[in-house]
């Protein structure tokens, strides 16, 4: 399966995806006011623009690698911050 219970490395790295899908959709939480308002300046464009740097960069090492462990949550949150 995809979380080995015998394997420390592979239940921590379960639990820290899990954890940046949560990351990567927290600026969503605007997108209500932000609609309502119809101004976007409550969304923190650093934070925007360094999430999708580092998403990117995580992405394009996972493909590096091919490995779907890393890939799946940074398209994810690559997905999530383009919306």
């Amino acid at each position: 399966g995809w979380v080995d219970t015998n394997n420390a490395a592979a239940t921590v790295g379960f639990v820290v995806n899990l954890n940046l899908i949560f990351f990567y959709g927290a600026p969503l939480q605007t997108m209500r006011h932000v609609v309502a308002t119809h101004n976007s300046a409550s969304i923190h464009r650093p934070t925007l623009y360094m999430s999708w740097s580092n998403t990117s960069f995580w992405l394009l090492y996972g493909l590096a690698k091919w490995d779907a462990v890393i890939m799946i949550p940074n398209v994810t949150g690559l997905t999530l911050g383009l919306a």
